[in-house]
């Protein structure tokens, strides 16, 4: 059985890894945190509806509030190794 993921703004990453999980499974659940001012988790909630995967979108401030309902956290960069990670390059 699937599960609940935590994944905050719009990480390609993690999109793809819930589409494969999604395709492999069932019951695959996304929380996903708006990520403001951008709103880039808008995106991505609308990308994983289309393909099958309901989403709870929630402001940043309520990330406390949901994150008993998550199994995990899916986390996604521009740049990620063993010591350090880089996201948002404008």
């Amino acid at each position: 059985e699937g599960g609940t993921f935590m994944t905050n703004s719009f990480s390609a990453t993690c999109h793809q890894g819930l589409r494969h999980l999604a395709e492999a499974t069932d019951n695959v659940r996304a929380i996903v945190v708006e990520s403001r001012p951008a709103r880039e988790g808008v995106g991505l909630a609308r990308a994983l509806g289309e393909h099958g995967i309901r989403s709870t979108l929630i402001v940043d401030a309520g990330v406390a509030q949901f994150m008993d309902r998550a199994d995990a956290v899916l986390v996604g960069g521009d740049t990620v190794s063993g010591t350090f990670f880089v996201n948002k390059l404008v």
